[in-house]
Parts: C-alpha cells; sequence; structure tokens
C-alpha cells in the first residue's frame, strides 16, 4: 500500500470521526427536542379537553335559549288570545339582546374552533411521514 493511499484512509477516518462527533450532537438535540414535545402532550390534551368542555357548555347553553324563545313564543300565543291581554314575562328587546349574545358566543366558538381544528390537521398531515 502506498503512502499516499495511507494518508488518504487517515485523512477519511478523521473526516468520519468528526462527522460520527457532528451526528451525536445532532442526536442529543432531537432527544432533548422529542422529550419535550413529549411532554408538551399534557398540555395539547387540556387544551384539547378544555374546548372540548367548551363545546359541551355552548351546546347546553343553546339548549337554554331555544328553550327560552319556545316559552316566550307560547306566552305570546297566549297573550293574544287571553282575554284581557297578558303580557309576556320577558321584552321582546331583551329577548333579542339575549338571541343576539348568543350569537356573539357561537360564532366566538366557531372562530376558535376553526382554528384549534385546521392548525391540529395541519399537525397530524405533517406528522405522516413515509419511511
Amino acid at each position: 500500500m502506498a503512502v499516499a493511499d495511507t494518508k488518504k484512509m487517515h485523512l477519511d477516518h478523521e473526516a468520519w470521526r468528526s462527522e460520527g462527533a457532528l451526528w451525536h450532537d445532532q442526536l442529543r438535540e432531537w432527544e432533548s427536542q422529542t422529550a419535550q414535545a413529549i411532554a408538551d402532550l399534557d398540555a395539547v390534551r387540556k387544551i384539547l379537553t378544555d374546548h372540548e368542555r367548551a363545546l359541551e357548555k355552548h351546546a347546553a347553553g343553546v339548549h337554554l335559549f331555544e328553550g327560552a324563545c319556545a316559552e316566550h313564543e307560547h306566552e305570546l300565543a297566549v297573550s293574544v288570545t287571553a282575554a284581557p291581554p297578558v303580557k309576556p314575562t320577558v321584552d321582546h328587546r331583551t329577548e333579542a339582546s339575549n338571541h343576539a349574545h348568543q350569537r356573539e358566543l357561537h360564532e366566538a366558538l366557531k372562530h376558535r374552533h376553526h382554528s384549534l381544528i385546521a392548525r391540529w390537521n395541519m399537525l397530524m398531515g405533517s406528522l405522516k411521514i413515509d419511511n
């Protein structure tokens, strides 16, 4: 084997050791980042369960509001047929204000939901890695 070949092999080995050290450094960093991502899963779960509770709470509020509207509609029907006329217990302006408030709550929740699910779908789509 020629001296030039031996020197070239030695340089190759040094380069490979250097590259191996770089790989180890990168692996340590990736392991640390992966451990942090795993730790973040608890926070992600909390965000999703909080959102689930907000949906349940809003659904209950919508149900109550629908009941109040039906009750008001019934009072209106009774008020026009009663003699003497009976004034409904809830003023229509109050009911309109309650409806506007319910709409605002719904729109805010819809915006939050769409934002959360869009980000979730992007994350899940980006995690589908072909091996």
